[in-house]
């Protein structure tokens, strides 16, 4: 069919130039238009053209190498003193494995000789980290029983890494649940080995702990906690009925190269010149060094007994204050750490009260604001930034249809993180809030059981967990 027997308008906008990127574009629409017009025109954008460049590009795969980067080559040179030669290699079913813990832990097993890690993902898209090193990706819906069986087929280990925080807090909740429940299942009637559940000390939610106090569930009930809670929950019960051996790592804040949400996080924190010290940020960070955490992974699946569902807590060991947490990254953005304002915890705390009251006082309070025009989208987000309310909101969730209140919540979900002043009056906002209230906790992770039992054995140390971060850093500017 000819160009002019098109009987409905075509739009191709073809007439703008750009980078040469664009530009090749523009003129492969521009040769398919003039084969369109002239059927005597002869494409330059001939089969063998392509031919060429996909020979091109099966030559460049041949010959690929890693990209040249100061932390790239650190991490290689201390974990190739892990590897060992073993004449049987474990299979290791790795469900997650597109995001940033689950493709990093595929790339470690990948080079050690004691594994043949197999990569589960969701989605092509979010796969692209592993689908540079190996074609073999089982992509499909972890919560689909059928795809699980095939995927796990032949599989020693599970890990599940996976989590679905997408859409309304039920459907989040229910959907991680899932992928962890069939895992289960499905490992169990495999017969599978051990099955490994990453969790993460965020259960515990965001608490003014003091040091001896016993760790909590989390208070205030958030989506994100309370899907991995249950999660771990379905897990030690699908594997108890399959007797599997199972086992549930609390895995702190985990910081390091792609870290997008964690590490970024902190360094937009540090410039934003909005951060707060508590008690000279003295108190322990729980944090812990991506590469530390896959330590505590493989040490879970080499472990040669029984573990029956026991949990274990992850940090980097010695635990590193705040202080120490944030010192490289205030030099990094050449700012001065002791110029961030400090106050004791006993003041932060008394900045808390509104978090502390009843429920039957939030809905008053909740109430009046809300009966202000609540089509005005800056109001109802100012509301749902209001960490007094979060549980309160999070309970009218459940009760409130879903497609009476999908719009209300849509506008509300959204946190800010540029509103509010610290050194005023601590109108603290989303991560701000969080981050204050782990600031002015002196609880310290119980890392005790992972280290005598399970022989958690972190390969980087402080200064080189700091150090390779903030040279990835730096290559992002």
């Amino acid at each position: 069919m000819g160009f002019n027997d098109i009987k409905f308008p075509l739009i191709i906008p073809v007439n703008a130039r750009g980078d040469s990127i664009t530009a090749s574009f523009f003129d492969s629409f521009n040769d398919f238009l003039e084969g369109c017009r002239d059927k005597n025109y002869r494409s330059i954008n001939r089969a063998a053209t392509a031919l060429l460049s996909l020979e091109t590009i099966e030559r460049c795969y041949q010959s690929k190498k890693p990209l040249p980067n100061p932390w790239g080559e650190i991490i290689t040179s201390v974990n190739a003193n892990n590897r060992s030669d073993s004449p049987s290699k474990k299979v290791i079913g790795i469900i997650g494995a597109g995001g940033f813990l689950g493709s990093r832990l595929f790339e470690q097993l990948l080079q050690d000789d004691r594994y043949v890690p197999r990569a589960i993902s969701y989605s092509s898209l979010g796969s692209f980290a592993i689908l540079r090193h190996t074609e073999a990706v089982a992509i499909g819906d972890a919560r689909s029983p059928d795809f699980l069986r095939k995927a796990l087929k032949g599989v020693d280990v599970v890990i599940n890494c996976a989590i679905n925080m997408n859409g309304t807090r039920r459907f989040a909740i229910n959907n991680t649940r899932a992928i962890a429940r069939n895992s289960a299942l499905i490992a169990g009637e495999l017969g599978i080995k051990r099955f490994i559940q990453i969790s993460t000390i965020a259960v515990h939610g965001v608490f003014l702990g003091r040091k001896g106090d016993p760790l909590r569930l989390d208070p205030i009930r958030s989506t994100y906690a309370l899907a991995k809670r249950y999660s771990e929950e379905d897990v030690l019960r699908e594997c108890k009925k399959s007797a599997i051996d199972s086992v549930i790592l609390r895995i702190g804040h985990i910081y390091g190269p792609y870290a997008l949400g964690w590490t970024i996080g902190q360094r937009d924190l540090v410039r934003s010149d909005l951060l707060l010290s508590v008690d000279q940020w003295r108190n322990p960070s729980n944090t812990v060094f991506i590469d530390n955490v896959i330590d505590a992974i493989i040490s879970a699946v080499e472990y040669p007994a029984q573990i029956d569902g026991q949990v274990f807590y992850i940090t980097d060991i010695p635990n590193k204050t705040w202080y120490e947490f944030y010192k490289p990254f205030f030099l990094f953005e050449q700012k001065d750490i002791n110029q961030v304002p400090n106050i004791s915890f006993e003041d932060f705390k008394e900045k808390m009260k509104n978090y502390q009251k009843n429920t039957f006082y939030q809905m008053i309070k909740f109430t009046q604001e809300l009966i202000r025009p609540v089509s005005h989208k800056d109001h109802l987000r100012a509301i749902r930034e209001k960490r007094e309310y979060q549980k309160l909101f999070n309970t009218i969730e459940n009760i409130i249809p879903e497609k009476l209140f999908r719009h209300f919540k849509k506008i509300l979900n959204r946190k800010s993180v540029s509103t509010g002043t610290f050194s005023k009056d601590l109108a603290l906002n989303g991560i701000q809030f969080d981050m204050a209230c782990s600031y002015a906790s002196s609880a310290e992770i119980p890392t005790t059981e992972a280290v005598v039992k399970l022989g958690y054995r972190p390969s980087f140390d402080y200064n080189k967990a700091q150090q390779i971060t903030v040279h990835w850093l730096k290559s992002l500017e």
